[in-house]
């Protein structure tokens, strides 16, 4: 049986799921700029959001576009999503593919510029599972590329049978990511977005970030924190320490994040 979720946005997580944490108010010194940083952040989420609800509608009442207009509809939703993941010089230039309903790559823009960029679905639709609840797209240089293809090769990641290649590469994902709660030390200071499974299992939405991978350090001697904190969602941490997938998590605010996609 396949995942369904419950979604509980922030401020709404229940007692039992997660400690409930107390929203710190702004501080009066925070500038304007930084507010409508937040705002045009947020409208771009809230756009894509009622992008997936409006299809869902026209589902439910029985309303048909032409296959064209579908596959077209289906490629500038995936462009929009995928473009959340890297800045507009990252995502011009970039190769940008997407998951189908049968867990294929399609390309759906062209490029000649250094980074591949892949659409929401890497840890959900790529391996046959319904779409997360938060957006998670991509963008890789060459060596991030290449040690994802071998990643993506192996049936058991974390014991390959191959090694992996050991050039570190950058992967931008300003759209943040989903993961499980295992991966995340859930604070009393903030509050989390925190999706629920109808398995039991829960989903941590992480802030804007980057990942160098892979990390070059020896396998088993991680050098930093391996868990993401709510209490400081900023802060860089390992994911998957001590493992052949160890890799560097470096995050950002909503205002940094809308400097660096120029949105503010």
């Amino acid at each position: 049986m396949r995942d369904t979720f419950r979604l509980f946005p922030v401020g709404s997580v229940p007692q039992r799921i997660t400690q409930q944490c107390s929203l710190q108010q702004s501080s009066p010194q925070q500038s304007s700029s930084q507010c409508s940083s937040r705002r045009r952040l947020a409208q771009q989420r809230s756009m894509r959001k009622c992008c997936t609800v409006l299809s869902v509608i026209a589902m439910a009442l029985g309303l048909s576009m032409p296959a064209q207009s579908q596959d077209e509809a289906w490629k500038k939703e995936q462009l929009a999503d995928a473009k959340l993941a890297a800045p507009a010089v990252v995502t011009d230039t970039a190769k940008i593919y997407a998951w189908n309903d049968d867990a294929e790559m399609i390309q759906i823009q062209d490029g000649d510029g250094p980074f591949v960029c892949v659409a929401s679905g890497l840890l959900s639709t790529r391996v046959g599972k319904p779409a997360l609840p938060f957006p998670d797209p991509a963008c890789f240089d060459q060596n991030a590329w290449a040690f994802f293809q071998a990643f993506w090769a192996e049936p058991n990641p974390l014991q390959p049978a191959n090694p992996y290649p050991t050039a570190p590469g950058v992967v931008w994902m300003l759209g943040g990511m989903a993961v499980s709660d295992g991966m995340v030390q859930v604070g009393t200071e903030k509050e989390a977005e925190i999706a629920v499974m109808d398995s039991g299992n829960k989903l941590v939405r992480l802030s804007p970030h980057f990942m160098i991978m892979p990390l070059p350090v020896e396998e088993g001697d991680s050098i930093m924190v391996g868990k993401y904190n709510t209490d400081h969602p900023h802060a860089n941490w390992t994911m998957f320490a001590g493992t052949p997938l160890e890799h560097l998590m470096v995050h950002f605010t909503d205002d940094e994040t809308a400097r660096l996609m120029g949105t503010q």
